[in-house]
């Protein structure tokens, strides 16, 4: 009837993304029937094309009217050609399309694997000739003008090869997006061609993929390579790249190609526009981490790019990102060589040799290296939230991991910046060193430690008392590092600062006084005494331990 006519398919999906629940839900509704009834209820799919006939042009109505065409229980997925239809359609609103995009990627997603698998064996149950219009559809809007269009139309034809390729289906797939992207000239189409390329290589297994690896990483290396001038075109190719780097193996075996990734790869570090630095330092993480014994002849220029990115994001806000990626390379070497040294140390007990050997590369970096490092901590947010990532938190995490890897050789690099900053006038550089104190605990010996603990610990106590909230939270992590690895240097009158109770003539203990404070303090405090039962685990059933004089004096402040 007249009601019916009124509802086409623009206007139900428009309703979809309306922030108003009363017009949402019942648009949500009827998609979902509609969905239900293409699989299901074929003749509902007669009502349906009735509702959303008059959105498309005469040759769709043509092709479709259901006089035409009797459909039958999943050889047509009407629903899903009216979406497709609808994202192609280069007239229609952005949010139409948008909201056609959506539907179409539900009805072959999901995010739990049971569902995801329904939803492949059901697409793959579809005739062979209406999944070929779909997909023809979709790969048309490869070449949409419009960036979001063509964006969700990726990451459909990914999702469809995705459950196709493993089944040798779509066999052409891979070449028409590798020839997309080589030899279209059409750069909205090289762009989304290359990320519909990394979508699949990201999701799919990776045998798969291997008798086409050469073709995939053709078209990524000639989209991100320093003389592609659309910079859209370059960053999906280094996206892909990042993707794509588990199913070049192969490649990594041969020196020529190999330096030609790297080459590649390095000269995208240096690519005017962030994201696509951002992108190639991603890759750079992941080939240290993939292919860490192939890295001894690049190291040297990957020392200079990555400690260059470092210093330069010291030095400029905007270059954050970017120096967070560098810092996440130094970070994953550091994994690389401490399984390695674990590995090293299980086969000298075993009397074999080892599968693989360390380079050694951040013993070597260490001089250069822990500087930035440390500057790079004294880089942290006025106000910056609690589960924030950024370059000061990044850099203490590489820190951390240096001295677990080299263990005694980092301390020497690091106590003289302790001791010029730690009653530094700038919070930032109080805050940095007590930072790095509590970074290097984990990995030097206790004899290397040992001179710098007394001293050290008292520092660390004060700072409780810091007119900064940032030193305060930091200090009190600090002091937690120290109960955990460093137990047996904590001294009486250390327990003393930290525990006096309230009444005491020299006042109350740093830790008492730091439960009362901000809740991030006040968590770290928490924490720390904590780690500082723990090292009296030992002393539990003795009659008597550290702890004991003090018990009711901290049972009581946590209590308050």
């Amino acid at each position: 009837g007249t009601a019916t006519s009124a509802m086409d398919v623009s206007s139900i999906l428009t309703a979809t993304q309306s922030p108003d629940a009363a017009i949402r839900q019942p648009a949500e509704q009827q998609i979902e029937s509609a969905k239900a009834s293409n699989m299901v209820r074929p003749p509902i799919l007669f009502i349906l094309f009735a509702l959303f006939a008059s959105s498309f042009s005469p040759l769709f109505v043509a092709l479709f009217s259901p006089p035409r065409r009797r459909l039958n229980s999943l050889s047509q997925p009407l629903f899903m050609q009216l979406m497709a239809t609808e994202l192609a359609n280069e007239v229609q609103q952005q949010v139409v399309r948008q909201a056609a995009g959506i539907q179409l990627k539900n009805c072959i997603v999901a995010s739990g694997a049971e569902l995801a698998q329904q939803k492949a064996a059901m697409w793959l149950q579809t005739g062979t000739a209406e999944r070929g219009q779909i997909k023809q559809t979709i790969l048309g809007c490869l070449a949409s003008q419009q960036s979001t269009a063509r964006h969700t139309a990726a990451q459909v034809v990914a999702a469809i090869g995705v459950i196709e390729l493993p089944q040798n289906q779509w066999p052409d797939l891979i070449q028409g997006l590798v020839n997309n992207v080589t030899t279209s000239g059409n750069d909205p189409l090289r762009q989304s061609s290359l990320e519909a390329l990394g979508y699949i290589c990201e999701e799919i297994e990776t045998a798969a993929l291997e008798p086409q690896s050469n073709l995939i990483l053709t078209a990524v290396v000639h989209g991100m390579r320093k003389d592609e001038t659309n910079l859209d075109v370059r960053l999906a190719g280094t996206t892909a790249l990042l993707n794509a780097l588990d199913f070049v193996r192969a490649n990594f075996e041969t020196q020529n190609e190999r330096d030609y990734i790297m080459q590649t790869v390095c000269e995208a570090t240096q690519c005017e526009r962030k994201e696509v630095k951002v992108a190639a330092y991603e890759c750079i993480v992941q080939i240290a981490e993939l292919y860490y014994d192939k890295l001894p002849q690049y190291m040297d220029a990957l020392y200079q790019l990555t400690c260059g990115s470092i210093h330069k994001a010291t030095m400029e806000q905007e270059e954050d990102d970017v120096g967070q990626q560098a810092v996440e390379f130094w970070t994953t070497v550091c994994d690389e060589e401490l399984e390695i040294n674990e590995d090293m140390e299980e086969a000298r007990l075993a009397h074999t040799e080892p599968e693989r050997t360390s380079h050694r590369f951040v013993q070597q970096g260490l001089q250069s290296l822990v500087p930035l490092l440390l500057e790079a901590m004294c880089k942290q947010e006025e106000e910056a939230e609690d589960d924030a990532w950024n370059m000061a938190m990044a850099a203490s995490t590489c820190l951390a991991k240096i001295a677990q890897t080299v263990c005694d050789e980092v301390v020497a690099h690091v106590m003289p910046f302790i001791d010029k900053h730690i009653n530094s006038p700038d919070w930032r550089r109080r805050e940095a060193s007590t930072l790095a104190f509590g970074s290097i605990l984990e990995g030097p010996s206790a004899n290397i430690l040992q001179q710098y603990m007394p001293g050290a610990i008292e520092a660390v106590i004060r700072k409780m008392a810091d007119p900064s909230i940032a030193v305060k939270d930091t200090a009190a992590w600090t002091i937690g590092r120290i109960c955990e690895f460093r137990g047996d240097a904590i001294l009486p009158q250390h327990l003393q600062m930290m525990m006096r109770a309230p009444e005491d003539p020299q006042g109350e203990g740093a830790l008492l006084v730091g439960l009362k404070d901000y809740p991030r303090v006040a968590t770290n405090v928490c924490w720390a005494l904590h780690k500082l039962a723990d090292q009296l685990e030992d002393a539990r059933d003795a009659a008597t331990n550290g702890l004991s004089p003090l018990f009711v004096t901290i049972a009581r402040a946590l209590l308050d």
